[in-house]
């Protein structure tokens, strides 16, 4: 009985860290407490130059990272980034996908799961869905990653040297028209 009760400690943990709050760069003035919270350091945008969004965006969906470049045997760290890019708020709906995080990245070889949940468990109960509100020019962290060139859950064996173009997205549920979105992805370059 004892191991059971471990097990589950074990599950619960894990489920809650991938279910953390997402976090934006700066406070702001009646958040809501389904809204993101603060935090003050953040990974910058890459170097290379990014096309303006088109106008009628309105969640951008950025990658960044303190680098561009992934040396024999090292990592690097990324980070997804929402902005509302309008003057209001802006809410949606987010799939339950624990033990996973709600960013799905993509673009990194075959890699299909970037934040080692496979190694997890399962997680307990029914699994509900969740409300995000984004502030109005917000710039929010959502989730990151560590891209190395054997990915702890790589399905597709290590990652050739190339470059890769990393973006994500968000669960979104269908149950309400979603916001148009557009993306800020981050190119890598894995030696």
């Amino acid at each position: 009985m004892r191991f059971v009760g471990l097990a589950m400690l074990l599950v619960l943990g894990a489920c809650s860290k991938s279910a953390r709050p997402a976090r934006s760069e700066s406070p702001r003035a009646g958040a809501s407490p389904s809204a993101a919270t603060s935090t003050s350091a953040s990974p910058s945008p890459s170097a290379s130059p990014a096309a303006s969004p088109p106008e009628d965006c309105v969640l951008l969906y950025e990658v960044a990272a303190a680098g561009d470049t992934i040396p024999p045997g090292g990592g690097l760290q990324i980070e997804a980034f929402v902005t509302n890019r309008t003057d209001q708020p802006v809410t949606v709906n987010l799939s339950n996908h624990c033990p996973r995080s709600d960013v799905d990245f993509h673009g990194f070889g075959k890699t299909e799961l970037y934040d080692s949940s496979c190694m997890m468990g399962a997680c307990p109960g029914p699994l509900t869905d969740r409300s995000t509100t984004f502030a109005p020019g917000q710039r929010t962290s959502v989730g990151s990653a560590r891209l190395t060139a054997t990915m702890p859950c790589g399905s597709g064996g290590p990652v050739p040297p190339g470059t890769y173009t990393i973006a994500f997205t968000l669960p979104i549920t269908p149950d309400a028209p979603a916001p148009r979105t557009c993306d800020q992805p981050l190119r890598v370059t894995l030696q």
